[in-house]
């Protein structure tokens, strides 16, 4: 299943802004980072952040 369709109109409100934005489901499993929020946690272009918690994320800050 597909939980980033579940938030598909609040992603389509923040895919395009310059501010760092994400979203994260009840259980703080990240659904949603756009691209400004990648650059912010050095997220790679390439990581897929659906489902995931922070610890589960390939940078420092996790």
């Amino acid at each position: 299943m597909c939980v980033a369709a579940d938030f598909s109109k609040a992603i389509s409100l923040i895919e395009n802004l310059d501010e760092p934005w994400g979203i994260k489901d009840a259980e703080s499993r990240h659904v949603y980072l756009n691209l400004a929020a990648r650059r912010y946690t050095n997220t790679p272009k390439n990581f897929s952040v659906e489902g995931r918690h922070d610890i589960e994320f390939p940078t420092a800050w996790h």
